[in-house]
């Protein structure tokens, strides 16, 4: 005898039919996300290796640069940090701190730069140096007293080698300042010096603002010399 057909068994049936439809959905949707996934990670592993493999292939080095009026190019700082020996880094930090004390001029520092000056310096730079701020015609302090102010920039500073002399090169900015008419003047001026380091006998003040020993033992300075 023929199953008779009701309401109530036709709509189980319908009922059967949609979730069926609906788990079948579902799967295939699921199927559908986890391919896209894998293909979009296999994707991100091969760009990975990708820029791996090139990164060698290519360096940048970046630099902060400046050029002045005179059309010259100063590296600033390098993005990079600079690979200094102990040594270098030893002479750069004596070099800078030699020049701008010698070359600054202020007023009310001005003995402790002398003193600070001629520690640094061998017997014939330092009596040079007395010279260049105590002549009573043409010395620093005759003529600027304290109406004129120095500041230095140290723009660069190369170390040199040759036959066991060791020299370096600075350029620097002298900025001078009138007190009385606030006027500005700059100046680029080329340093060329030797040093050495000596064991010299020292007092305890003096070893400890000197304590290797630093002289310079030579020392001259030029204007820059300006191309147009």
């Amino acid at each position: 005898m023929a199953k008779e057909i009701t309401n109530d068994n036709f709509n189980q049936s319908k009922a059967l039919d949609f979730e069926s439809s609906r788990l079948y959905i579902i799967d295939k949707s699921n199927k559908r996300a986890w391919l896209v996934t894998f293909i979009f990670g296999f994707i991100s592993i091969l760009l990975t290796i990708a820029i791996i493999v090139m990164l060698p292939l290519k360096k940048v080095d970046l630099a902060v640069v400046k050029v002045d009026k005179n059309g010259f190019l100063d590296v600033i700082t390098n993005i990079q940090e600079e690979i200094l020996t102990t040594s270098e880094a030893w002479d750069k930090h004596f070099i800078y701190k030699y020049v701008k004390t010698r070359e600054q001029y202020f007023y009310n520092i001005l003995n402790q730069d002398y003193e600070s000056t001629q520690l640094y310096s061998s017997k014939k730079v330092a009596d040079n140096y007395i010279e260049e701020m105590t002549n009573e015609k043409y010395g620093k302090t005759s003529i600027y007293k304290n109406n004129i102010e120095l500041d230095v920039n140290i723009l660069s500073i190369v170390l040199n080698e040759s036959n066991g002399t060791r020299t370096s090169t600075i350029r620097a900015e002298i900025i001078k300042k009138d007190a009385s008419s606030e006027n500005i003047e700059k100046s680029i001026k080329v340093i060329t010096l030797t040093y050495e380091y000596l064991p010299i006998k020292l007092n305890t003040k003096n070893r400890l603002e000197n304590p290797l020993g630093f002289v310079v033992s030579s020392y001259r300075i030029d204007e820059e010399i300006k191309h147009y």
